[in-house]
């Protein structure tokens, strides 16, 4: 994948070839083998990762790092299936996301499947990712901040 990066410009611009952007083809698949969700799918057509995205997740990664979690990093989706308590609660329950606890509410079942999309340079701790199993009508996916 060609890139072309600005010093001091915290964004990595793309560049367009005859099979797409930075490995998405024009349908949006990409060799993760799924459609990704249509804003994550903009937001890659202007910027190939994002760095210091916040004090807790440094950097949005590039397209050429970001994989589902449970190859990404099988160490932190242990863990978190280890030591995190699943929250038994219904899917409405979960999906309700103005209540406060709810947002909170943790089904680490789902993350094998998540794309890690973010995370610090240090590569421990937060995350953010994307959950495949959670998609919306309009085609978006849910997306998960994970902090220890």
């Amino acid at each position: 994948m060609e890139t072309a990066h600005i010093p001091g410009d915290p964004v990595r611009r793309l560049v367009w070839s005859s099979t797409g952007i930075g490995g998405i083809d024009f349908e949006g698949r990409t060799r993760l083998g799924t459609r990704l969700p249509p804003s994550y799918r903009r937001f890659l057509s202007v910027a190939n990762g994002w760095r210091l995205f916040s004090s807790f997740i440094e950097r949005l990664l590039p397209i050429c790092e970001v994989d589902w979690l449970r190859a990404a990093d099988p160490d932190s989706l242990s863990a978190i299936q280890e030591y995190y308590r699943e929250d038994e609660i219904s899917d409405q329950e979960y999906l309700d996301y103005e209540n406060d606890k709810h947002r909170e509410s943790l089904r680490h079942r789902y993350y094998p499947n998540c794309l890690l999309v973010g995370k610090p340079w240090s590569g421990e701790g937060e995350m953010v990712l994307l959950n495949s199993r959670i998609v919306f009508p309009n085609g978006e996916w849910e997306g998960i901040f994970f902090a220890d």
